[in-house]
C-alpha cells in the first residue's frame, strides 16, 4: 500500500536562512594581522529571524495537519516533492517558465531565494508532522515557478518509502 500526501499551501515561500555565529558576552578575543578572532566555544549560533518565514511556516504545518498526516511522525524513508509558486515580477506577467531559466533576460539573481534554503524551510516544517527528523527525507525534488493561474504558495507530494504499517 503506497501512502501518498499532495499538500497545497497559499502564502508567500520563504527561504530558512542560514544560522549566525556572534561572540557570548564578556568572551576573550584574540588579535592576529589586526583582526578580531574568538575561540569556538565563545560563540553562540542564532537563527535567522524573519516574520515572514514564521508565517509561511505556519501557513506550510496548517496545510500538512489539514492533509490527514499519520497519528504519530515516522522514522523512516521519505520522497518530497516541492513546486513553489512565485507571482512574477510585472515584466514577466503571463509567462510559464520557471525561475532563473536561461531564457531569462536579465543577469540578476531572483528575489525568491536559494532551492535549498526555500527546501529546508519546508522540511523543518513538517518535521513532527510526518517525520520525526528531516534527515529520513532521502528523496526528492524542488522547482521555482512563476504562477499564472494560481496564488503564490507550493505544492509538496510526500511519499512514504518505507513498509511500515501506519494507523490512519
Amino acid at each position: 500500500m503506497t501512502h501518498c500526501w499532495n499538500i497545497e499551501v497559499y502564502s508567500q515561500p520563504r527561504p530558512k536562512g542560514s544560522w549566525t555565529a556572534v561572540p557570548r558576552k564578556g568572551a576573550t578575543h584574540l588579535f592576529a594581522h589586526g583582526e578580531r578572532y574568538y575561540r569556538a566555544k565563545d560563540m553562540v549560533l542564532i537563527p535567522a529571524s524573519d516574520k515572514a518565514l514564521a508565517q509561511w511556516v505556519t501557513a506550510v504545518q496548517w496545510a500538512a495537519k489539514g492533509a490527514g498526516p499519520p497519528r504519530a511522525p515516522i522514522a523512516g524513508p521519505w520522497y518530497c516533492g516541492i513546486t513553489f509558486w512565485f507571482a512574477p515580477p510585472a515584466s514577466r506577467a503571463g509567462e510559464k517558465w520557471a525561475v532563473g531559466h536561461k531564457r531569462e533576460s536579465s543577469g540578476r539573481a531572483s528575489p525568491t531565494g536559494d532551492e535549498d534554503k526555500l527546501r529546508r524551510g519546508v522540511l523543518d516544517a513538517l518535521t513532527g508532522i510526518f517525520w520525526a527528523d528531516d534527515r529520513y527525507v532521502c528523496d526528492g525534488a524542488q522547482t521555482k515557478r512563476y504562477c499564472v493561474a494560481r496564488k503564490p504558495g507550493a505544492t509538496i507530494l510526500l511519499r512514504f518509502l518505507g513498509d511500515y504499517q501506519m494507523e490512519m
